[in-house]
């Protein structure tokens, strides 16, 4: 998890900016349509008022309720981007680690998510013949007694699945970033826009 929240610290800083400029123009957006929606209600108060003053402060009391709630949406969208972005370029940042970083990166996660410390090790192929064996070897030095080995079995995945008999751990990034969405979304929010 350090990695990761040293990861969601640089991205953070790195959205900041787009953040400002996100937030500028999802508030110059709202203005425009509060404006316009007062200009309306306006207009049509000036053209009833002896008729239907009462119709007209009701249409206009709905138009900005539409107005605030489309400005409440655009902003909430805006939330929405950037926290798919900070997620995104944490996986991104996961996918362009350093081979012998991302070897650690997999070995801790294993060492810490195994339930027994014997399971088999399924990795892509390209990773099984580059990393797995600097994984098992790490993993098994990372978590006294364990015994973890290197599956013969590859599957097309961005990490790693422990398997243990018919018990298998889904270690994909992809897998991973989910369940910390889940679990971080709120934080990160939080983090951006307060």
């Amino acid at each position: 998890m350090n990695g990761l929240e040293k990861i969601i610290g640089r991205i953070q800083t790195d959205t900041q900016t787009e953040l400002a400029q996100l937030r500028k123009t999802a508030e110059e957006k709202a203005a425009g349509i509060r404006a316009q929606a007062e200009e309306a209600a306006a207009q049509r108060l000036a053209a009833g008022r002896a008729q239907n003053q009462a119709a007209a402060a009701s249409h206009k009391a709905r138009l900005l309720s539409a107005a605030n709630m489309e400005a409440r949406q655009q902003v909430l969208n805006v939330k929405q981007t950037c926290i798919d972005q900070v997620f995104a370029q944490a996986k991104a940042r996961l996918d362009e680690l350093p081979q012998a970083e991302y070897a650690e990166f997999l070995a801790k996660w294993t060492a810490q998510a195994a339930e027994t410390g014997k399971e088999e090790l399924i990795f892509a192929p390209q990773h099984r013949a580059s990393i797995g064996r600097q994984v098992v070897d790490k993993a098994n030095q990372l978590r006294p007694g364990a015994s973890f080995t290197l599956a013969e079995e590859t599957r097309e995945i961005d990490g790693v699945i422990l398997r243990w008999g018919s018990v298998e751990i889904n270690g994909s990034i992809s897998a991973r970033m989910t369940l910390l969405r889940e679990q971080l979304a709120a934080e990160v929010a939080n983090t951006l826009f307060s």
